[in-house]
């Protein structure tokens, strides 16, 4: 299952869908364990050059990447 980490005021949270807990038998307030891996990252390079954009290559993936990363 993968999760958003999402900001609550001064602290972080992760919202787990319903749906991706239905048959796991857990209920609010039991504690779970949650092993944190690498931060996923993704390669827009491949892409480019396939399509005419107004804008540049390099500004595109600069806006891509600060709306990924925020």
């Amino acid at each position: 299952m993968e999760a958003t980490i999402k900001k609550w005021g001064n602290s972080y949270g992760v919202l787990l869908r319903k749906d991706e807990l239905k048959g796991k038998d857990l209920h609010v307030g039991d504690v779970i364990e949650i092993d944190i891996k690498e931060k996923k990252k993704v390669d827009f390079t491949p892409l480019f050059g396939l399509c005419k954009f107004k804008k540049s290559v390099d500004q595109i993936k600069k806006e891509l990447k600060e709306e990924y990363y925020e």
